[in-house]
């Protein structure tokens, strides 16, 4: 049951950049990420599905490249939700292989997952405001050194991550 939920997402991943720029080439990068996920739901592995979520992250950013409009933050934020979504819910899939998820489960699953949408667009929603209001009262000079110190920052707050989960891993390895 749960990879029916895990196709699904595939299909609305490789439809929504479609609604953005209905070309071919965007339909045949939708179609490779399709392939992609169902070959790793068949098999039950990771790397294909993963493999399909670049694929329609590079599809939806190909669709705002050619249709030359202003960044829409509800559906880029919906657009990156759906693609946590499939992927948590693609490895629920590999992690439950073969054994019978319940109800309870996805419901469990779902309602983590639309609070989990309602916050990240809460907080999409505030931070562009934010940006609005800062960038109001800094001048333009100022921007590119605004933005080395945010990416600097996320680079920073990504290791902290990284070097959190990996000490964690080898503590658990150690048990």
């Amino acid at each position: 049951m749960i990879r029916l939920a895990v196709a699904a997402f595939a299909i609305a991943l490789s439809t929504a950049p479609l609604l953005v720029a209905p070309i071919r080439l965007v339909g045949v990068a939708g179609l490779v990420g399709l392939l992609l996920a169902a070959a790793g739901i068949i098999a039950f592995w990771r790397w294909p599905v993963t493999a399909a979520a670049c694929v329609f992250l590079v599809e939806y950013a190909l669709a705002l490249l050619v249709a030359e409009g202003a960044a829409n933050i509800v559906g880029a934020t919906a657009f990156g939700v759906g693609i946590l979504v499939f992927l948590q819910s693609a490895d629920l899939a590999v992690r439950t292989r073969r054994a019978e998820v319940g109800r309870a489960v996805l419901w469990s699953q779902l309602s983590l997952w639309a609070a989990l949408a309602a916050g990240m667009l809460v907080t999409a929603l505030l931070a562009v405001a934010a940006a609005q209001a800062l960038a109001a009262m800094l001048p333009f000079a100022a921007t590119p050194f605004l933005a080395a110190a945010g990416a600097l920052g996320v680079m920073i707050a990504l290791a902290v991550l990284i070097s959190q989960a990996a000490r964690r891993a080898s503590e658990d390895g150690s048990r």
